[in-house]
């Protein structure tokens, strides 16, 4: 996804409209569910800095660090715990 302007947003970020609008509409924890929802954060803190709007910026920066951390959770393979006494 692209931003091919300016997004200027009547909310404040402080109120976290936008950010419930973000949450709200993408449903699950899955994969894809995560990596749209850290697409809009990347976007909207592009836009922020475009705008000089710092503090908002940061806010968007951690929510896309944050799926970050979340897609990369659930791409981890985690081995299942073996019982080697069980083996025949």
């Amino acid at each position: 996804m692209k931003n091919f302007g300016q997004i200027r947003i009547a909310w404040s970020w402080r109120n976290k409209k936008i950010k419930e609008m973000i949450n709200n509409a993408i449903l699950g924890k899955t994969y894809k569910n995560y990596i749209a929802k850290a697409d809009r954060y990347r976007i909207l803190k592009e836009n922020f800095h475009n705008l000089g709007q710092y503090d908002e910026e940061d806010e968007a920066y951690v929510e896309f660090e944050k799926d970050k951390f979340y897609i990369k959770e659930l791409l981890v393979v985690k081995p299942l715990p073996m019982d080697f006494k069980n083996i025949p």
